[in-house]
């Protein structure tokens, strides 16, 4: 099992943007960023090729504007609010092409959750099918 760890909000997928009639992907920088997080800590492994099976825990952080006691309450509960969680798996599954895993078509399960937590964060398992 590969566990992948990377800091911060996490990123929800956007549509590509148009200028006149070429269309552009506004997310690359973000992309990268994931990919070169996740070749640092794959320490030189090669995208995974086999069916996989994917966990992904994304830690929204709590709002400052809510009051204290909810604050204090809010830790692991569910997050219902936007981004959703389709787009944030999305993101994840088209940054990782080709580097965690070959193409994001090769999970053939998914688990997903959003929980707040104090510490913003996207937790990945990756687990292949073996024969």
């Amino acid at each position: 099992m590969l566990t992948l760890k990377f800091e911060g909000n996490p990123i929800a997928w956007k549509r590509a943007r148009r200028n006149g009639k070429r269309y552009f992907d506004t997310q690359a920088k973000d992309k990268e960023k994931y990919a070169i997080e996740a070749r640092i800590q794959m320490n030189g492994s090669v995208a995974l090729i086999n069916p996989l099976s994917l966990s992904i825990r994304f830690n929204m952080p709590i709002p400052p504007s809510r009051p204290k006691y909810w604050r204090k309450n809010a830790l692991g509960m569910g997050h219902v609010f936007t981004p959703d969680l389709d787009n944030l798996v999305k993101f994840i599954g088209d940054a990782l092409n080709g580097i965690v895993w070959e193409d994001d078509r090769l999970i053939y399960s998914l688990k997903a959750k959003k929980i707040y937590s104090r510490e913003p964060s996207t937790w990945l398992e990756v687990e292949t099918y073996d024969d």
